[in-house]
């Protein structure tokens, strides 16, 4: 029986091989670093506010019911029409999946029941696919870049990055009129902007939620504003984002708030922050999961009894 990679065309088996590759060597090299500054990784942990990392979940929780309403107006704009609940309910439901290296089995799995529900064709997925894909970095690049050019200072390689940005996202705002050339789509370009827009308020509640997580190891971040923390990690998350090579960005967020270090941070204190974001993502994925297994099977329960 055939692999499931050989079905695939040889230029998506050779960015799998890529991105396995790099988050291998990624996870190696950030991972030797702090083995090699363990003592002060070790002391940043245990000193760390509980409180403001528990909150840094809650508030990653919340932004989960953002997202997956912005993804089902993205539905809307190819002709998708379903109730925001089954949305809501696919993405949370789903949500595990995001836990398999590669970076889109969760959009996977969400597609796939999208095709049970209503029975849409393989190149209707495709185009969702490219679709999701556009408006969240459509969004990235618009949050990252208007964050950047409001705080960063003027004539600074940040400054050009968010002109870069920015210009990325205002194609993207208009990039269905070219990639679904569709008089009865072109109508609902508002859908569209809106969706893209909230795609960016998510962008940047994780910029908010890194500097919970940072501000929670204490010292080494007390220095630095809370705005440049945010700004940073959201343009560098953006870039990542971009680097379809990097599973989610693992090595590249990393690198980019690095070069844009908007204040003296030691590098063992910025990888031990950006490790703590990803495992209270984690967290707040499991809760986010977690209760909408239980709210949704709950749901069923009490629409069946009826």
């Amino acid at each position: 029986m055939p692999s499931s990679d050989a079905k695939l065309p040889r230029w998506r088996q050779f960015l799998r091989w890529v991105q396995h590759v790099f988050l291998i060597a990624a996870v190696l090299c950030i991972g030797g670093y702090l083995s090699l500054h363990w003592t002060a990784v070790a002391n940043l942990y245990r000193s760390a506010s509980v409180p403001l990392l528990v909150f840094a979940a809650l508030w990653l929780a919340m932004l989960h019911p953002l997202t997956a309403f912005a993804l089902w107006r993205v539905q809307f704009v190819l002709g998708i029409e379903r109730v925001y609940s089954r949305t809501l309910s696919s993405y949370v439901n789903r949500l595990p999946a995001r836990f398999i290296p590669g970076g889109i089995w969760h959009s996977l799995a969400r597609y796939a029941d999208i095709h049970d529900e209503i029975q849409a064709s393989a190149g209707h997925l495709a185009r969702l696919l490219l679709a999701d894909m556009v408006a969240i970095a459509t969004g990235a690049a618009l949050a990252s870049g208007a964050l950047g050019l409001a705080l960063f200072d003027g004539g600074a390689p940040a400054t050009r990055l968010a002109i870069l940005m920015m210009a990325c996202g205002g194609v993207g705002c208009f990039s269905p009129l070219l990639l679904f050339p569709n008089q009865h789509r072109r109508s609902r370009i508002i859908h569209w902007i809106i969706a893209v827009f909230l795609l960016g308020l998510v962008w940047v509640g994780v910029g908010v939620a890194f500097t919970v997580v940072a501000k929670a190891f204490g010292e080494p971040f007390f220095t630095c504003p809370s705005t440049a923390l945010v700004t940073t990690y959201t343009t560098a998350a953006s870039v990542g984002n971009f680097a379809i090579f990097a599973p989610q960005g693992w090595g590249v967020t990393d690198a980019v708030f690095a070069l844009l270090q908007p204040c003296p941070i030691q590098l063992a204190a910025l990888l031990s922050a950006i490790l703590a974001l990803r495992l209270v993502t984690i967290v707040a994925d499991i809760a986010t999961w977690s209760i909408g297994r239980a709210f949704f099977i709950g749901a069923r329960g009490r629409i069946g009894r009826k």
